[in-house]
This record gives C-alpha cells, structure tokens and sequence, in this order.
C-alpha cells in the first residue's frame, strides 16, 4: 500500500534479502540495521523468491534496501511497557536517496518487514497515530523539567511505588485505606525494580527500551529521597494503631500514581545515531510514557562539562504538542552534516542536538542560561519550561512562570 501515514510495506525472507542485496551489489554498513538482522545468515547464491526477482525491478524497493543497506543516520525505537511486550524497530535514512526513511524490523517466519516513509513527517503522523496519548488538555508538571538522571530514577520510581502499594492493598483487601509504604519497602523494591528488566513497571521501561542506557551501570548508593519529599511524591505520615512511621503519597504522587495506575498501556525509547564529520556518534536519546492525561516527554541530556551528571528534562505534552516537539527534534537531527560512513570513525558521543533549550545551572560565576520558546512553522509557541501554549507576544508562561521573551 502506498497511503504517506502508513507508508509503503514489503516482507521479505531474511534468506531473499541477502541475495537481493548481493544481487544489486550493496554492501552493509556499521549503522546498518540489515547488519545485526542477517547476522549468521548463510549466504545465497539465488533468489529463493520467484517473485522477488520481479519486485528488484520496482525502483521503489530498491530504494528501500540501498537505504537500509547503507544509512548515515538511524533512530534505533523500542515500544513495550505497561501491557505491551517488548518489540524493536530501527529508521534509517541516506541522504543521498532524498528524503525518504526506511523503517526495518524483524518480523515473523525468519523475514524482514520494511516499511518507507516519503519524509520524516509522514512517520512521526503513524507514530503519533499508533502510539501517542490523544489527550488535548496540558496538565500540571510535576516533575522538574530538568533534573538528575539519577534523581529522575527515584521519580519514576516513586510512581511505581503507589502501584505497588495499591496493589498490596487489593491483594489484603485494604478498602478505602490510603496506599503507604517503608522507606525500606521503598528502597528495596527500587533495587529490585532496576534489575528486573521488567517493562510492566516504568522505572525499568524507561532503562530498558531507552537505548543507551545500561541498568547494570546505575550507582544507587547515593541517596537522592529527599527529592520526593521536596517535590511532593513522598511524605511521612504516622498511621492509626501503628508506632512505625511510613511513607505516603503526597500531591504530585498521588496524582501521577493515578495516573500511570489507571491509564498507562505503551512507552517509547529511541536513540538518534548519526555518521557525522567527527564520527559515529548518538546525538538523541529520548523517553516517551504516553497516557491518558498526557504525552510524557522525557529527554537526556549529556553533561555539558566533564565531571557533570547528566540531566533529564521532562515535559507532559499534548498530543499536538508532542507532534510538534518530535518533528522539531527530527528536523534537528536530520540537518546535521553527514558523510559517507566508510570514511566515518568511531568518536565519543556528541552532545545531543537539544529540541529546544532548557535552563541549566552553569558553574559560579557564569550566567544562567534561558530557556527560549519553541517556535512552529504556523507561528504557535510553546514554552520550552512546560510545554504550556503561550499568548501571542507574551514574555512569561502562565502555567509555569517562565521567561519566555
């Protein structure tokens, strides 16, 4: 089919896609997705395909493999979470082919699905169509735009901690008594949650499909709870007939832990590669939690200096502003220099390309840098502090109070 939101498809046998790249003499490169795909594969010498043959005579599947084949820039996707298994796809683009992206997945009986985009905007449409929350209503965001990754891990996992108290809850028949939890309970079930691997709770979905980022490297020695007092995800609270003090759920907790209880199914992480004059480096990384209330944008950022930690900025979205906020981010991505990956080098990753400025503490002495509003081909602003719509001329967000002008 060739409508430009779910764009044109073709499932080919690993075994046939081999051969067909032999037989048009292409020849994979290290950022292709074709390269882990057909790994092991055995070489043949013909088409297992009659029909295969003919197909190599469109000009638009051989688009498709001279694009998959060599790419010079990749989105490696992985979708899954709440009640979706895990699946994996990666978009690649050559510039020297135009405009259109290739996405490549493995799929069933040992074949390979592509599927190809005219541009980046027809995808970032099946995306949103497919997967983004509909929601049309900007919420409260609780979270700090921007804050530690390491802090954000206890965030997230201050969430899962109202599930899993209202779960203990049911299973005791607890009624009407408000979820709480041990700074223990809480502690532990983090550790245990980290190296679960288990995409069902969203502290994991957000290590495992955001790819770059390994679980097994997360320090959790430091103690960053004082966030969640801070923020309002936590407060301690002394129950009725007990001497123990606990932890319940204070605004921002209760709120989200609602939220991500009742209404979260999918999340999404993507990671933006490009083959660039320095090198092979990752530019992108990038969480995405979509629910009913809202798009949850969750986007990393390198330390600007060596010895700084990374940082998180988190922005709940609507689903126009999400669709706005990936197209900026791909428009980015796409307009990098690029060169031909065989005269490439592998290079330490670059700091990423951000969608929009955010505010950043910067070492003594040195000012502070502001956040910019996110401007859109029709002329509609975004706040870049919470996403918020801003008024035309306005010099402050008026959800969040940020300067905008």
């Amino acid at each position: 089919m060739a409508d430009p939101i779910t764009g044109t498809t073709f499932q080919i046998p690993q075994a046939d896609v081999k051969a067909a790249l032999d037989h048009l003499r292409l020849e994979t490169n290290a950022l292709s997705p074709l390269a882990v795909l057909l790994k092991g594969q055995q070489f043949t010498p013909a088409l297992a395909s009659p029909d295969l043959a003919t197909q190599l005579n469109q000009p638009a599947l051989r688009q498709i493999l001279a694009i998959a084949a060599a790419p010079d820039l990749i989105v490696k996707w992985r979708i899954g979470g709440g009640s979706v298994d895990l699946m994996e796809f990666t978009l690649a683009r050559n510039k020297g082919q135009g405009q259109a992206l290739v996405l490549v997945a493995g799929a069933e009986s040992s074949s390979i699905l592509f599927r190809v985009f005219a541009q980046m905007a027809d995808f970032v449409a099946w995306f949103m169509a497919s997967y983004a929350g509909k929601n049309d209503q900007t919420v409260a965001n609780y979270i700090p735009p921007t804050v530690e990754l390491g802090e954000l891990v206890y965030l997230l996992h201050a969430i899962d901690a109202f599930r899993i108290a209202s779960f203990r809850g049911m299973l005791d028949y607890q009624a009407g008594q408000r979820p709480t939890l041990s700074l223990d309970e809480f502690t532990n079930t983090m550790q245990r949650s980290v190296k679960s691997r288990d995409i069902r709770w969203l502290l994991p979905a957000f290590l495992i499909l955001t790819p770059g980022l390994d679980p097994a490297g997360f320090d959790l020695s430091a103690d960053k709870t004082r966030i969640l007092m801070d923020k309002s995800f936590l407060a301690t609270i002394q129950t009725v007939g007990n001497s123990e003090q606990r932890l319940g759920f204070a605004e921002a907790g209760q709120t989200m832990g609602v939220e991500f209880y009742r209404t979260w199914l999918v999340a999404a992480g993507l990671e933006i590669t490009v083959a660039t004059p320095g090198g092979i480096a990752a530019v992108e990384r990038l969480f995405l939690a979509p629910t009913a209330l809202a798009n949850h944008w969750i986007q990393i950022q390198s330390p600007a200096a060596p010895g700084q930690t990374a940082r998180v900025n988190h922005q709940a979205l609507t689903y126009d502003q999400l669709q706005v906020k990936l197209n900026q981010l791909f428009e980015q991505a796409l307009a990098l220099p690029v060169v031909p990956l065989a005269s490439a080098t592998p290079a330490n990753p670059v700091q990423p390309a951000a969608a929009a400025p955010v505010s950043i503490a910067q070492s003594p002495g040195q000012p502070q840098v502001q956040a910019q509003p996110v401007a859109t081909p029709s002329g509609v602003r975004f706040c870049a502090n919470c996403g918020s719509p801003l008024q035309p001329g306005a010099k402050f967000c008026k959800q969040c109070g940020n300067k905008v002008g």
